[in-house]
């Protein structure tokens, strides 16, 4: 009996050690995200705040308390990233007049921002027309072919014809 209790204890010494080793990893690994969510926050509020400059009144009463709701510190990382996909959709929309859309065109309810993102839409990526770029350029698209693809997607080319007059 003494040597099973002996071994019970040592047994979970050794998984107690075993996740207080990993435990600071993860929760290391989970301040660095949330770190960087709330860098990525700064950085997108700030801009939402210089657009809603440009707002009428009531738009802009609307624009205030929704910002100050982003801005309540999020309890845990689901409620950042959470918070920051409303504040993409918020800075994405903001040209087709974002306070007049729902779940925007009313003041924020009491409940978790990620209960509001259940609700929301979900953000509209611009598709590009590669086929129409092709047809519209002057050889085709053979010296566009020859290109490397940008990491961004975004490119300029600068086509020269020459004044055959």
């Amino acid at each position: 009996m003494f040597a099973k209790d002996v071994f019970k204890k040592k047994l979970r010494k050794s998984n107690d050690t075993a996740t207080a080793g990993r435990l600071p990893l993860e929760v290391g690994e989970t301040q660095r995200k949330l770190r960087n969510l709330n860098r990525q926050f700064e950085r997108d509020i700030l801009r939402l705040e210089n657009s809603i400059s440009n707002l009428e009144v009531p738009d802009k009463s609307l624009a205030s308390a929704w910002v100050s709701k982003l801005k309540t510190r999020p309890p845990n990382i689901n409620e950042a990233l959470a918070r920051n996909y409303i504040l993409t959709y918020l800075l994405q929309s903001s040209q087709v007049q974002m306070f007049k859309l729902k779940p925007f065109c009313k003041s924020p309810p009491a409940n978790t921002l990620s209960k509001i993102k259940a609700v929301m839409p979900p953000i509209m990526i611009k598709k590009k027309n590669v086929k129409e770029l092709y047809q519209n350029s002057y050889d085709n698209g053979a010296f566009l072919n020859k290109l490397p693809v940008p990491r961004d997607g975004a490119f300029f080319v600068l086509h020269l014809r020459p004044n055959l007059n």
